[in-house]
């Protein structure tokens, strides 16, 4: 149901569900509203099948004559009677020809270029459909948003980055999951028809989603779409129509996926550099310079200084914990007073 984002700020107000004909009439008006304020406004493609609606959100980007159009004239331009601002701003707007009291959320989503305007609206086309996607590559080791697919497996004690962005391009995203976009443009006229299609991607494998059925987020369990997707896959494996099938290696996927996107050497390059960082710290760090100096504060920043002078990054990395000390006490010994304690 919507109003969550007023629980607190309007505890008495109801926020009911609409009906596809009232639904459908308020987005007409939002619409037409909106477009008074921003270049570009829509409404991502609804799920199917929806007997109601809980709430309407809105993609905007570009305003019309200015940089920002403040919450209180999108307030005054929706006539709504509450709002909340952020990068999605919450509105609550008198139902029509609703009781007193009786309120819709419409939230607006404003993005800063069209480019995240037409990856937000495809992203929650649909549905829950994004979610699932994204749950598909959960699976795999990567992550799926509105900014577009990354890879979020990396081990830090391999150098490997926390997160690696591959593309915020949805069509060539698409087409690494092998999925037709055609099916996607023609439309769904269920939500079955939308998990066949999910089904055809070569990522999709039932087996890969067991987990998921028990370890639910709360934000999760309130999402029809994506709970009747779990049970979707789950009836496809207790059916053995995968019996056989060999599911992909999540690490192999990854490898594939930097390819795909031409990553792989901007990837390689910040494991280089973090491997490289992390033998540094190793052989030559600011404690292990005091405990060979004895020297103290800025005396230490000092003596380092003085050690990269004479020995570049590329040779300290082929030398031993030992011959960096060596090398350190030799500077160190060089040094006059002055030049240890100045800074």
């Amino acid at each position: 149901m919507g109003g969550n984002a007023f629980a607190e700020l309007a505890p008495g107000a109801s926020f009911p569900r609409m009906s596809p004909e009232v639904y459908n009439a308020l987005k007409a008006t939002m619409l037409a509203r909106l477009a008074l304020l921003f270049a570009h406004v829509a409404v991502p493609r609804e799920a199917p099948e929806k007997d109601d609606y809980g709430d309407l959100d809105l993609i905007v980007a570009e305003p019309l004559g200015a940089r920002e159009v403040p919450l209180e004239l999108l307030k005054d331009t929706l006539g709504a009677v509450l709002a909340i601002g952020g990068s999605t701003s919450n509105f609550a707007v008198p139902m029509p020809d609703g009781p007193p009291d009786t309120y819709v959320q419409v939230d607006v989503i404003k993005c800063g270029t069209v480019d995240k305007f037409e990856r937000v609206m495809f992203f929650h086309a649909y549905g829950d459909l994004g979610m699932i996607l994204g749950l598909i590559a959960r699976s795999y080791g990567l992550s799926l948003g509105h900014n577009g697919l990354k890879i979020v497996v990396g081990s830090a004690e391999d150098g490997e980055p926390h997160s690696f962005s591959l593309s915020a391009d949805f069509q060539h995203i698409m087409r690494f999951f092998a999925l037709d976009l055609t099916l996607w443009q023609a439309g769904f006229a269920t939500q079955r028809a939308i998990f066949d299609w999910v089904r055809t991607s070569r990522l999709f494998h039932p087996a890969r989603h067991r987990e998921s059925t028990r370890r639910m987020h709360r934000r999760e369990l309130s999402r029809t779409m994506y709970l009747n997707f779990l049970q979707y896959a789950r009836e496809l494996e207790e059916s053995g129509a995968y019996d056989g099938v060999e599911q992909l290696v999540p690490a192999d996927v990854v490898a594939q996926a930097k390819r795909e996107f031409g990553k792989e050497d901007e990837y390689n390059a910040i494991v280089q550099t973090n491997r490289r960082r992390a033998k540094m710290k190793t052989v030559f760090n600011g404690h292990l310079v005091m405990a060979w100096t004895g020297a103290q504060g800025l005396a230490v920043r000092r003596i380092m200084g003085a050690v990269r002078a004479v020995v570049s990054e590329d040779e300290m990395m082929q030398m031993t914990v030992e011959e960096v000390e060596a090398v350190v006490r030799r500077v160190y010994a060089e040094l006059s007073a002055d030049e240890v304690v100045s800074s």
